[in-house]
């Protein structure tokens, strides 16, 4: 006997709730944030609500039909060779009534490992134009196929109004074949009146989609309220010369972005600037994920960042002969940095206030060792004065997070060298003014796998920073707190 579809509504509504969660986390975050891409594939996916659930039977999928909330997120899948997606495209965005809607284009989980790309292109330019009705809803776009470069065609096909539409996002969820279709030309396929202008806040685009927007900038990249911008090579294996991007083209078309505030680039192989070019971008937030150290190099070397307030690197570090870090940024995070790489050339220059490391195995004793000394090794230590400066000198907040390559004992050693000056004896030194290069916040969220502070260390530390935190402290007082 099937349960009565009112109840089955409110149980299809507790399943709907994890995912509304996490489509509130994706409008919450910025979209060159790691988190962003995986949380829109997972709510994107097949296997994601309601579509999966609604292929378990006919009166499943009666009951979900029924309310149009549970469609808000608009998932049409092309390249299926069982699905056709002139029954799917409509039927899907008119289950959402007149709720906004957030449109995905994927290719489909079954389709054939190459899809013929006229075939694909046919399918996408369908959805789009099924979209129209339904454009004044939307409030973002996503289109990952198997196409070489499909940035274009939302600017072919859509028209309409755009009010609510903030993020675009269009990339190649395969590896890249190496076939390349004509180049496209918006002005030959939309008359001027009637192009589609998103008034976008948020762009991600993987390589290929990125070079051909530089083809049209006047229409693809010419937004003045354009917040965030990642590029992203989705390609597996060798890369080929015709998907290198030039920087050139990536620091121009960031030049022309105002109020661009935040960028990604993550795997692409940037053709480097030349010796003689520096260009000023008003960037706050720099991604940076498996880049090339020495193009990372010629970046930072070739641009000047003036309001740059957070750094993060990602599988990747530059090299130990690179220039200086931009020194207006404050803070820096280093996340998945194998141990070959070596931090404390470059690092030790640094002149930020806030460092985060986050399963980093290049975070070694060493680097905490250049935090405890001075940057000059020949001055004696008993002339050491609260003067002297010390690696990363403004370094304050460190914050650790997962697997580095540290130990207590390193850790132990470098609070000790640089809070040496702190007036302890007084019992509100926590809130003096600070002396020298000390460290006065130390949060510890998880710490090596193996290795565990003990209730000594974590009293120590407590002891010897002004603001210290670890999982082990806040448990205890959480134990204290029950048994109060």
């Amino acid at each position: 006997m099937s349960l009565p579809p009112e109840l089955l509504k409110i149980i299809f509504e507790y399943v709907q709730l994890p995912f509304l969660n996490i489509r509130r986390r994706i409008s919450e975050i910025d979209p060159t944030s790691p988190e962003f891409e995986f949380l829109v594939g997972r709510v994107t996916a097949s296997t994601s609500f309601p579509y999966l659930h609604a292929g378990v039977c006919q009166y499943w999928r009666d009951v979900l039909l029924f309310v149009p909330t549970f469609w808000t997120t608009a998932v049409v899948f092309v390249g299926s060779p069982t699905i056709s997606v002139k029954d799917a495209a409509p039927r899907v965005f008119e289950l959402s009534r007149n709720h906004p809607i957030d449109v995905a284009i994927r290719l489909a989980p079954n389709a054939p490992q190459h899809v013929a790309q006229d075939l694909l292109q046919e399918e996408v330019q369908y959805v789009l134009e099924e979209l129209n009705p339904h454009l004044h809803r939307c409030q973002s776009l996503y289109i990952g196929t198997d196409l070489v470069s499909s940035v274009s065609l939302p600017y072919r096909h859509l028209r309409g109004e755009t009010a609510i539409l903030k993020t675009l996002m269009v990339k190649s969820e395969r590896s890249r074949i190496t076939e390349k279709r004509p180049q496209d030309s918006v002005a030959q396929h939309t008359s001027l009146p009637d192009l589609f202008r998103p008034d976008l806040e948020h762009l991600l685009l993987d390589d290929a989609n990125f070079q051909h927007a530089c083809q049209h900038p006047e229409t693809l990249l010419a937004n003045p309220n354009l917040k965030s911008l990642a590029i992203t090579n989705y390609t597996q294996g060798e890369r080929h010369e015709a998907v290198r991007v030039a920087q050139v083209e990536v620091v121009s078309a960031l030049w022309a972005m105002p109020n661009l505030r935040s960028l990604k680039l993550q795997d692409v192989d940037l053709v480097p600037l030349s010796d003689t070019e520096v260009l000023e971008l008003g960037i706050e937030e720099i991604f940076m994920e498996d880049m090339d150290s020495e193009v990372l190099g010629k970046f930072f070397k070739y641009t000047y960042l003036p309001e740059l307030r957070q750094l993060r690197f990602r599988a990747c570090w530059v090299e130990e002969d690179c220039v200086d870090l931009p020194s207006e940024c404050g803070r820096l995070i280093l996340q998945d940095i194998s141990g070959d790489e070596v931090l404390c050339p470059v690092l030790s220059r640094w002149e930020g206030e806030s460092l985060t490391v986050f399963d980093c195995q290049a975070f070694d004793d060493r680097v905490l060792e250049m935090f405890s000394r001075p940057v000059n090794p020949d001055i004696p230590e008993d002339e050491v004065t609260a003067g002297t400066r010390f690696g990363c000198q403004e370094l304050c907040s460190l914050t650790i997070i997962g697997d580095s390559g540290i130990s207590i004992a390193g850790l132990k050693n470098m609070v000790e060298s640089r809070n040496r000056w702190l007036p302890y004896e007084n019992p509100e030194w926590r809130t003096s003014p600070v002396a020298g290069p000390a460290i006065v916040r130390l949060h510890i969220k998880e710490f090596r796998a193996d290795a565990t502070l003990s209730p000594e260390d974590v009293e120590w530390f407590g002891e010897h920073v002004a603001d210290f935190t670890c999982p082990s402290l806040q448990s205890e007082v959480r134990k204290l707190m029950e048994f109060v």
